[in-house]
């Protein structure tokens, strides 16, 4: 896993695809991809636009594999889910020392701090390869 993670960083400042060969919505879930290649994929028209709905739909099949833990919990290389009301939800990697692995609204992967994005954090996941 430290291994994907360290090629996961070195992908800091380039652009990120928008779906996969299949045309499956993959965005900011790229970095969870990437680390946990067993995540199930979806399609963009399925993902609701309702932010409650968006959460839950990701809650309940994408991430539905994966342990939700507390912040206080997170590990390098566990996924955070975040989301704000208007906007669909966002996954980041967390890389620990309170940084984030994302892909930003510039279309970019970056990393940041998680303080940055703290107060639309709606929860943490442990995925298992």
């Amino acid at each position: 896993m430290l291994e994907k993670i360290e090629n996961l960083i070195k992908m800091v400042g380039q652009t990120y695809p928008k779906t996969d060969e299949e045309g499956n919505y993959i965005e900011c879930f790229y970095p969870a991809y990437f680390l946990y290649d067993h995540l199930p994929r979806f399609k963009y028209e399925d993902l609701p636009t309702n932010l409650l709905e968006a959460c839950e739909f990701i809650n309940t099949k994408a991430l539905e594999s994966c342990q939700k833990i507390s912040f206080e919990e997170l590990e390098k290389g566990d996924l955070i889910l975040f989301g704000n009301k208007n906007k669909l939800p966002h996954l980041a990697v967390f890389l620990g020392d309170m940084k984030i692995f994302h892909a930003n609204s510039r279309n970019v992967f970056e990393i940041t701090r998680l303080k940055n994005y703290s107060y639309f954090a709606i929860g943490g996941y442990r995925c298992h390869q």
